[in-house]
C-alpha cells in the first residue's frame, strides 16, 4: 500500500504541485477577503448604531430641556405689561395684567423713551411699582391701569435769562420736543416713542423680565 502512495505522489509533476498550491493560495485569500467584508460591515453597522443612539439621546435630551424651560416659564408667560392711547385726551394708557392663579411679587412697570438716534429704549420717562399683582380674573387689566400724559414731559418754553428749558408742566424734565413724539414705539430701531419693560418675581422666587419686545428673560 505504501508503495502504490509512494508511486503515486511520484507520478505528480512539478506543474500540477504548483497549481494545487496557488488554488489553495487563492482559497485562502478569498476566505480572508470575505471575513475581511464582514468585519467592515459590523464596523460600520456599530458606528450607526452608536450614531443612531446619539440623536436620539440629543433629541431627547432637547426635548427634556425644552419641558424644563417651559414649566420654568409657566407663571411668567402669564405676566405682560402693555401701551395703547387712551380714548380721550393725549394720554397713553398702561396695563398691567397677571393672568396666573396666584399673585406676581416685586412687579415693577417702567415706561421708555426710545429715541431715533438710539437703538434701545433709554430714558425713564415713569415707573410703578407693585408689592403683588393680584390675580386678573376679568381677562382685563383696568385694576392695573394708569394714564399718563406729556405734559410733564414735553418741551414748553425756555427761560430767557438762564436758558433752562421747561416742560408744558413747568419742570425740568424735558424728554420730547413735541406731542408728535408721544406715541406707542413700533420696534424698530430708526424710528422713536414709548416702550414698557416689565420685571416680576413669581411664586417659585425666580425673576423675570418681559422687554420692550415682549421678549421673557429670566434674570440671575
Amino acid at each position: 500500500m505504501i508503495a502504490v502512495i509512494l508511486e503515486t505522489l511520484t507520478t505528480i509533476d512539478a506543474n500540477e504541485q504548483a497549481l494545487r498550491a496557488a488554488d489553495a493560495s487563492w482559497e485562502s485569500a478569498r476566505w480572508a477577503f470575505l471575513m475581511l467584508l464582514v468585519t467592515v460591515g459590523l464596523l460600520i453597522g456599530a458606528f450607526l448604531a452608536a450614531r443612531y443612539a446619539r440623536k436620539t439621546w440629543e433629541a431627547t435630551s432637547a426635548q427634556l430641556r425644552m419641558a424644563q424651560a417651559a414649566d420654568r416659564e409657566r407663571e411668567a408667560r402669564n405676566v405682560s405689561a402693555w401701551l395703547q392711547p387712551a380714548k380721550s385726551g393725549n394720554l397713553m394708557e398702561v396695563f398691567a395684567r397677571n393672568g396666573n392663579g396666584g399673585p406676581a411679587y416685586d412687579v415693577v412697570c417702567r415706561i421708555m423713551v426710545k429715541r431715533m438716534a438710539e437703538k434701545v429704549p433709554t430714558d425713564e420717562v415713569h415707573i410703578e411699582r407693585y408689592v403683588a399683582l393680584g390675580p386678573d380674573d376679568t381677562q382685563r387689566a383696568v385694576k392695573y391701569a394708569f394714564n399718563m400724559g406729556p405734559d410733564g414731559y414735553t418741551f414748553g418754553y425756555k427761560d430767557p435769562n438762564d436758558g433752562v428749558r421747561y416742560t408744558k408742566s413747568r419742570t425740568t424734565t424735558v424728554l420730547f420736543e413735541s406731542d408728535d413724539e408721544w406715541k406707542i414705539w413700533d420696534g424698530q430701531s430708526v424710528t422713536d416713542g414709548l416702550a414698557v419693560d416689565l420685571s416680576f418675581r413669581d411664586s417659585a422666587g425666580r425673576s423675570w423680565r418681559r422687554d420692550w419686545h415682549g421678549k421673557l428673560i429670566e434674570l440671575t
